[in-house]
């Protein structure tokens, strides 16, 4: 015989044969389950069953409120303890009504990383989610690299302060290697884009020329001092023009 003991948001308790069950809501309502109701064995195994699936089906519905891919459900559920013919069934029926659509998390994960990540860090990425590597390439080839390239420095080149030329260019092909973008795209459209890109850099000259004098002018002769500080600055990218006079300027 069956009892209701008390009922949840998404189950109810459920005492039978003595034994005490969470059963969903869903299923409550399914098999008409009310105090002093008989079943048999087989008949409670069965629900019991069909429990499981309705359960697992609402933890699941929960997980697809935020985009996730097939294998991140799958392996969410399957932490979760669900019977693998049950994950089957859920992700089967997911994927008919477009709760999960790989291809649609693929278009949806380039649309709002195309700038922030290159096609290299993007196929790591969708493979570590689980996503088939035919799919992310099929996608990633309707790109045009260069574009989301070029929008990037264009965007951050100017938002470089207190660097030279040489070390803003520098910065930017390690940040875009470092996204995943093609190198030698990078480098040529750095170097192609920067070309008339123009930097005051006398007073950055200055500070550095000032730190570096500093530190260093009790150790070292003047003409030790002029070679050693001419190297570190043309190490730092300035101009050798700039350097000269800096130093010719402030060493006798």
């Amino acid at each position: 015989m069956v009892q209701l003991t008390k009922k949840y948001k998404y189950y109810t308790k459920v005492t039978y044969n003595n034994e005490e069950y969470d059963i969903e809501n869903e299923v409550i309502i399914k098999y008409a389950i009310s105090t002093g109701k008989e079943f048999t064995k087989k008949q409670w195994d069965n629900i019991i069953e069909d429990n499981k699936y309705y359960y697992y089906d609402r933890l699941g519905k929960n997980k697809l409120k935020r985009l996730i891919t097939t294998h991140e459900l799958k392996t969410f559920l399957l932490e979760k303890k669900a019977p693998i013919n049950v994950v089957n069934k859920l992700i089967e029926k997911y994927e008919k009504y477009k709760f999960l659509n790989d291809e649609y998390y693929v278009k949806s994960y380039l649309q709002s990383k195309m700038i922030k990540e290159g096609p290299r860090l993007i196929f790591t990425k969708l493979t570590e989610k689980g996503i088939s590597k035919d799919l992310i390439n099929k996608e990633l080839n309707k790109l045009d690299e260069s574009i989301n390239i070029e929008t990037y420095i264009n965007s951050k080149a100017g938002k470089i302060k207190n660097k030279t030329k040489k070390q803003i260019k520098n910065q930017l092909k390690k940040e875009l290697t470092n996204k995943g973008f093609n190198y030698s795209l990078v480098n040529n459209l750095v170097d192609q884009l920067l070309l008339d890109f123009n930097v005051d850099e006398s007073k950055i000259i200055e500070k550095e020329f000032n730190k570096i004098y500093k530190r260093h002018y009790k150790t070292k002769e003047n003409n030790e001092l002029k070679h050693f500080i001419k190297q570190r600055l043309y190490q730092k990218g300035f101009n050798i023009d700039d350097i000269n006079n800096i130093i010719n300027k402030n060493i006798v």
